[in-house]
């Protein structure tokens, strides 16, 4: 019973409200509402306007990479063996004449065992030598000793021929002439022995120059190994990778530096196949970074022949102007402009809207009233866009304000 009471009561509080409500509202007259919906009407959207201009835009085809430094060297251990200097550390420049007569080297491997090898193989070199010139020295002797002996032979042949005319001539004894050819054979028997050992002495020493030109090979090659001993960068450049200190123990193959140029930086691109097919070497390009944002440019060295399958994509390789704070390891954003116009009707790139249906627009004025203009656009910069088709350069254009427009609306221009 109490319930009901309550509720009863709680009706009766809301009727008694509702009353004065209603009263009110029958008290506006027509012309009050009125008055409003003549307010409502006289409301114009602020607005700034520009006529269009004329400007230089670009077609570009834009992409993200990282610098690299085209100058760049990996110096791995050549020999094994213990550091015993290191004179360059990360971030060092080499090349630098303030770092004394030796601005090329990094380091040095212990060289005592190279030095000994190289000191045993100048030994060999020096004995195969000697040993050379004995064997030219027999060779010219023996070389000597045969044409004496073949004088001695023409002699001895002489003599067998006046013996032999001697006895059909009564004049020469048989035992005369026997002894006259004995001599004869003795002396082509003395040829014959001299010139096989000339021979011998020229294959001992065709030898001897192969065991002497083994012997500098072995030199040369201790000589290559005591000078891997000191590590030379290749170029003048920046320490960007140092693993190896003093005392450590190296082997062949350890890679200890990297030396680059930061002088010289390119950058690699990889660029939708559609895209690619624009661009071509010596194309310019624009180059950005959030830690530079003055950026800086470059343009296209070369354009890869190939499509990577997997990714779709072609890589392109740009070559950049180095500037301060552009590094090896930047990430930057890469504008290549593939084609450009230098008289292009322009507006500010705000000015322009777009629409899933129809595509680009932008409003203008005309007396008074903002209208939407269908557009076609084209090349762009930064701040502004091409307009192709829609408007042209007598057009009042929206550059603020055209967010809250509708067709038709009513505007107040803003000055300024």
């Amino acid at each position: 019973m109490a319930y009901l009471v309550q509720t009863a009561m709680l009706q009766r509080s809301l009727l008694l409200l509702l009353v004065p409500l209603a009263a009110c509202g029958q008290g506006k007259s027509e012309d009050d509402w009125g008055k409003r919906d003549r307010k409502r009407e006289a409301f114009k959207v602020p607005v700034r306007l520009e006529k269009p201009g004329r400007s230089a835009v670009e077609d570009w085809v834009e992409s993200q990479a990282n610098l690299e430094s085209d100058r760049r060297a990996m110096i791995l251990a050549e020999v094994d063996g213990r550091v015993v200097e290191r004179h360059r550390d990360l971030g060092d420049r080499v090349g630098d004449a303030s770092y004394g007569d030796e601005p090329y080297l990094l380091a040095r491997i212990d060289d005592r065992d190279p030095k000994l090898a190289v000191r045993v193989a100048e030994i060999k070199v020096k004995e195969e030598r000697g040993r050379l010139r004995e064997l030219e020295v027999d060779e010219s002797r023996s070389e000597r000793n045969l044409e004496q002996a073949k004088l001695e032979a023409e002699e001895a042949a002489a003599v067998l021929r006046r013996t032999t005319s001697g006895i059909r001539d009564g004049a020469i004894t048989l035992e005369e002439h026997e002894k006259a050819q004995f001599a004869e054979k003795v002396a082509q028997a003395k040829v014959a022995a001299i010139a096989a050992d000339l021979e011998k002495s020229k294959v001992a020493q065709t030898l001897g120059a192969v065991m002497l030109e083994d012997a500098e090979v072995d030199l040369e090659r201790a000589q290559v190994a005591l000078e891997k001993t000191r590590l030379i960068a290749p170029f003048e450049g920046v320490v960007s990778y140092r693993s190896v200190n003093v005392g450590e123990r190296v082997r062949v193959g350890d890679h200890l530096f990297t030396i680059e140029d930061p002088s010289v930086l390119v950058l690699y691109a990889e660029i939708p196949v559609r895209q690619a097919n624009k661009i071509r070497t010596g194309n310019p390009v624009r180059i950005v970074s959030n830690a530079t944002p003055e950026g800086t440019t470059g343009k296209v060295l070369l354009v890869a022949p190939t499509v990577d399958s997997a990714a779709g994509t072609v890589r392109v390789k740009i070559g950049v102007d180095a500037k301060a704070g552009f590094r090896p390891g930047l990430f930057v954003t890469v504008r290549i402009v593939v084609q450009s116009r230098k008289n292009a009707l322009v507006v500010p790139k705000r000015a322009v809207l777009h629409d899933d249906e129809t595509g680009a627009y932008l409003y203008v004025v005309r007396e008074g009233q903002a209208a939407r203009t269908d557009v076609k656009t084209g090349y762009e910069t930064p701040e502004l866009i091409e307009i192709v088709e829609g408007i042209d350069e007598t057009s009042d254009v929206v550059v603020e304000g055209q967010d809250t427009l509708g067709d038709g609306a009513a505007v107040e221009v803003l000055e300024g």
